[in-house]
């Protein structure tokens, strides 16, 4: 085995290493105290991401998807030159910006082999079914500790419940409801894409239970676009009829008439409204549009708006919206939005062309429940999911096997 080939077996490990390592972050930080815990996700990334800028070829950099991750990279570092947040802050924001992007980037640039694709998505799938065992222990009254001694910070020593009905959301070991919202809503695409025949169906329940019990509406929201994507590309490839389909849209409109007539109840609409959750959020994009002029081409720069801006080191507003593009545009403003958007739409329109693929029908639905979820979220919330999106994005540029 020569040093190449070496380089490249360091870069498949530290993937693997990561990808087990994600989900257990935020409770080893919760649980220990030591908040550099975090910092392992951002060496592997950053030593893998050495080995593979080491090993590029000129010609693996012309794929439009690349082009736009890395326009959208050095856009977030220009915005150095106008930012509105401390040094320190303006760093930490550009960390949360970048660090997914340099991931995606090790993942397109390492094209793995069938044998450690498989692995990869081995690590991912157990490590899933860690964070649902954990989550099915919650419910039936077993939480893991979440602080060790005293010593923890306890960011995860707390209950979080729907409104004030007492109905407690689950976390498991994620960073909060919503954050295991959207770490179940991508392992149950890749439960859909790459599962067999034999267990899809009752793991994606399984899942799909888990995830409804974290009353998380923006990842439900985005499983039920997924799941529809789902339906509608087995019906046009013949792999069901429409009947199927037209059921599932009967459904979905019962689904919605239903709590519509429900919502006069207040335990149903505490379900639906989550107290002042969805107000605030209101609120905050009634202000980031009436601030839109003054936000403008460039935007506020890292740091100053987002998750990153919670907390904030230089002591400023926080101007999170829990809206992933109204996120991107106050940071980084029309150029860095519009990069985003057409970032997640090339990528959209790179797994509907290898949909004759099992990468490809897991980055579809991943994309599509993801891209929807994100109108009232933040992809960085917690992370792991978001992580395990740019995997999917990332593995388009693999080897991969083509179905008849």
């Amino acid at each position: 085995m020569n040093m190449l080939q070496k380089l490249s077996k360091i870069r498949f490990i530290l993937v693997a290493i990561l990808l087990a390592f994600l989900p257990f972050s935020s409770w080893l930080v919760s649980l220990t105290g030591i908040v550099e815990i975090s910092l392992f996700r951002d060496i592997i990334v950053l030593i893998s991401l050495a080995i593979s800028l080491f090993l590029l070829k000129k010609q693996e950099l012309k794929a439009p998807v690349l082009a736009l991750v890395l326009a959208y990279c050095l856009w977030v570092m220009l915005s150095f030159f106008w930012r509105e947040a401390s040094d320190l802050q303006w760093l930490r924001g550009a960390h949360f910006a970048i660090t997914p992007f340099a991931f995606l980037l090790v993942v397109w640039f390492a094209k793995f082999e069938k044998k450690e694709k498989e692995i990869l998505y081995k690590i991912v799938f157990w490590a899933g079914m860690m964070v649902i065992l954990f989550a099915i222990l919650e419910l039936l009254g077993v939480k893991l500790p979440m602080v060790m001694w005293g010593e923890g910070i306890g960011t995860l020593d707390s209950q979080h419940f729907v409104g004030q009905t007492g109905i407690e959301r689950l976390q498991s070991i994620l960073a909060g409801p919503n954050a295991l919202g959207l770490y179940l809503l991508a392992i149950v695409s890749y439960v859909l894409g790459f599962g067999g025949p034999k267990n899809r169906w009752w793991l994606s329940a399984i899942i799909i239970f888990v995830l409804v019990l974290t009353f998380s509406r923006s990842a439900l929201l985005g499983l039920f676009v997924a799941l529809f994507v789902l339906i509608a590309m087995k019906v046009k490839t013949g792999k069901t009829n429409r009947k199927t389909l037209w059921l599932a849209i009967s459904v979905s409109i019962v689904a919605v008439v239903l709590a519509v007539f429900l919502y006069r109840f207040d335990s149903v609409k505490q379900l639906i409204w989550h107290d002042s959750s969805s107000s605030l959020r209101l609120e905050q994009a009634s202000r980031v549009w009436n601030s839109r002029a003054e936000i403008g081409l460039t935007g506020r720069g890292a740091g100053a708006a987002g998750l990153s801006s919670q907390n904030r080191l230089d002591s400023g507003p926080n101007r999170w919206t829990e809206n992933t593009y109204l996120d991107v545009f106050e940071e980084f403003g029309y150029v860095g939005v519009v990069l985003y958007l057409v970032l997640l739409a090339t990528a959209l329109g790179l797994a509907v062309r290898n949909i004759s693929t099992k990468d490809g029908r897991v980055a579809l639905y991943i994309l599509s429940g993801f891209i929807t979820a994100g109108l009232f979220i933040n992809f960085y919330t917690g992370q792991a999911g978001f992580f395990l999106l740019c995997l999917a994005i990332g593995m388009l540029n693999s080897k991969m096997e083509i179905e008849k």
